[in-house]
């Protein structure tokens, strides 16, 4: 099944590999089969019986313990793009933070992006 606009790429390898789309869509599916077969289920021609199962508690895992997410700050305006030699300054105080964009061409090449990132004046 397809998503609309995909249907000319899907069969197109990804750069650089001998896989496409369309690869992808049956190892997700072959590998979904052997799960299923491996946890109990059946695949009997385009019959696919899935046991019922109960739910079973986990162990809660705590990545960071005692840190939480304080504030959310946008100290670049989204709207308006940073050239390759724009800075962003921001103060915050804690224990951490996230800096995150994205980056788009505009001449249709390929382009390696760096970020220099500095916490009380030293390069981290």
């Amino acid at each position: 099944m397809s998503t609309p606009g995909l249907a000319e790429i899907e069969p197109l390898d990804f750069a650089y590999t001998s896989t496409s789309l369309n690869d992808v869509y049956a190892l997700s599916f072959d590998h979904a089969l052997e799960l299923l077969e491996a946890s109990g289920g059946h695949v009997e021609g385009d019959t696919v019986r899935i046991p019922i199962q109960q739910p079973q508690r986990v162990l809660l895992e705590v990545s960071f313990e005692g840190i939480y997410p304080i504030d959310q700050h946008h100290p670049v305006n989204r709207r308006t793009p940073l050239s390759l030699r724009d800075e962003a300054e921001f103060a915050f105080d804690g224990v951490g933070f996230v800096v995150d964009g994205w980056a788009a061409s505009l001449d249709g090449e390929y382009h390696v992006l760096g970020i220099e990132v500095y916490i009380d004046g030293v390069l981290t």
